[in-house]
């Protein structure tokens, strides 16, 4: 075990004292009236030997991917006014091997933990260091579940807290834009290292904490002064576990989305089109899970629904033009119905499969069959719009001509045979 260490400064964390035979006080509520204000927290990261949360076993039932360990631990009380002490940096020997590819990353080798002590011996220690306060850690997801021997304990997402503060393609003092929610680039965006003279490497758990404090620093101070929020930690809390206001999609495949002719990054769900809004609100999304944790998902649909409602009229009426305007989304339509036409909807057996058939049958206008949607949820939109019936189209329109010529034309170059015998055949046999 390391020495306790404080960092004191009255704005910065630039000084490190040692503290050989200080006692650390066990950890209680110093609030007044819980204010958020007034509230010590805990800032706490962890570095590992992987990023892999569960352990991963092949047909043959055999370990082939440990589950990741812990090889560092770093935290610090985190006072009112910004300032840390009680410093704990600590190295543990995580009974594997730690791989290149992580090294690679936070710059600890085997060498590093060699001789250390299991991070289950120390418990106890951990525990008591840690006390009740709140625990601050960035991407706090995969720290919860690094360290089981805190999971009673309040934790609160910095990460998650960015979200609700700044969007992709926000530009900061020095008109650079933010790309990613990553806590080295709002590092720097936010141009934290001048602002609070952060040391330390990146990826390294006690450098880490710095900037997660002061990121929170930041974000506590939009809350209250710029926001004008209620200064109360359960507020705070609430609004941390809300669905963040976003202006553009925060992460994922479309994250980012940079504009060669604006010079813009960011891309909101109404630039694009609802095939891929549908791929995005569907399971075969990799994040989908991380969408609805978040709130985005919620945000998708939002531009999802008016999109495929207009996809819906223009599949269903052949003279319908204009794209979103007068088009009601799901929410629209479901809020419209009186309590006797949900339980007519839901007395006629309404289900995903009664509702493609009533739609195959085209007997329904685009308002019904936005009724019957919405009271099964949203759908899969290509199985939807493959149940919409054509526009029938006369025989004297532009399209029916264009079409008839393409497969006119087709049917001239299409490989026929004649007598049951290709032409190849024929010239085979001369």
């Amino acid at each position: 075990m390391t020495k306790k260490r404080i960092i004191r400064s009255d704005d910065l964390m630039d000084s490190f004292i040692d503290l050989e035979a200080k006692e650390l006080v066990t950890g209680r509520k110093v609030t007044t009236e819980n204010s958020l204000s007034n509230t010590i927290f805990i800032v706490l990261d962890t570095e590992t030997t992987s990023a892999q949360t569960e352990d991963v076993y092949n047909k043959k039932g055999e370990l082939i991917i440990p589950k990741a360990k812990v090889i560092e631990l770093a935290y610090s009380r985190m006072s009112p006014k910004g300032v840390s002490s009680h410093f704990e940096d600590r190295f543990y020997d995580p009974g594997i091997k730690i791989p290149p590819s992580s090294m690679s990353v936070h710059n600890i080798t085997n060498k590093d933990v060699a001789g250390k002590p299991k991070i289950e011996d120390e418990i106890e220690i951990i525990r008591n260091d840690i006390g009740d306060f709140p625990i601050l850690a960035y991407n706090s997801n995969f720290d919860f579940k690094m360290l089981p021997m805190l999971q009673d304990k309040k934790w609160i997402d910095v990460y998650k807290m960015a979200t609700h503060v700044w969007h992709i393609g926000q530009e900061n003092e020095d008109g650079e834009q933010l790309t990613s929610f990553k806590q080295q680039e709002i590092r720097f965006w936010l141009n934290l290292d001048d602002k609070y003279n952060i040391t330390g490497e990146a990826h390294r758990a006690d450098s880490d904490i710095q900037v997660t404090g002061f990121i929170f620093q930041e974000i506590k101070k939009h809350y209250l002064e710029v926001l004008n929020k209620p200064d109360n930690l359960d507020d705070f809390i609430e609004w941390v576990d809300s669905a963040p206001e976003y202006k553009t999609i925060p992460f994922g495949p479309m994250k980012v989305k940079f504009d060669s002719e604006t010079g813009r990054y960011g891309v909101k769900p109404e630039d694009l089109d609802a095939t891929y809004l549908a791929y995005l609100l569907s399971e075969r999304n990799p994040m989908r899970k991380t969408f609805d944790d978040f709130g985005v998902t919620d945000y998708l649909k939002k531009a999802y629904t008016p999109k495929l409602a207009a996809k819906m009229r223009m599949h269903y009426d052949s003279n319908y033009s204009s794209v979103l305007s007068d088009v009601k989304s799901f929410e629209d339509v479901e809020n419209s119905l009186s309590e006797e036409e949900r339980a007519s909807l839901k007395k006629g057996g309404a289900s995903k499969e009664k509702v493609l058939e009533d739609i195959a049958k085209g007997n329904f206008g685009l308002d019904e069959i936005l009724a019957k949607m919405s009271t099964i949820g949203i759908g899969d939109e290509t199985e939807v719009l493959e149940n919409i019936p054509s526009p029938s189209v006369k025989v004297n329109t532009p399209e029916y001509n264009i079409s008839e010529g393409t497969r006119a034309h087709a049917k001239k170059t299409r490989p026929t045979k004649q007598n049951g015998k290709s032409y190849m055949d024929k010239r085979l046999k001369r």
